[in-house]
């Protein structure tokens, strides 16, 4: 399958999910729960505020480069001398 297709396979799921959500006769506890397509709703919003948690998360627990390696010799300064490419015979 190409990408299109499963793109459209999961429009098709959606369409007869939401269309299954209006067949049957909801008991739920607040009135809000009765309108078609609120737990679909809330599921994207659910899953959207997660996402957007990760991203603040990672903004405060990601480490600097050198966090676990702080002695490597990929951090510190070397004369440009040190730097030259050198020969060899092959």
């Amino acid at each position: 399958m190409t990408g299109r297709n499963w793109i459209l396979l999961l429009a098709a799921l959606c369409i007869a999910s939401a269309l299954a959500d209006l067949a049957y006769d909801k008991h739920g506890y607040f009135a809000f729960e009765h309108l078609p397509g609120f737990h679909g709703f809330y599921a994207l919003a659910a899953s959207v505020a997660l996402g957007l948690v990760a991203l603040a998360l990672r903004t405060l627990l990601t480490r600097d480069v050198s966090y676990y390696v702080p002695t490597s010799t990929d951090v510190e300064d070397h004369p440009a001398t040190d730097l030259e490419r050198e020969t060899a015979d092959v």
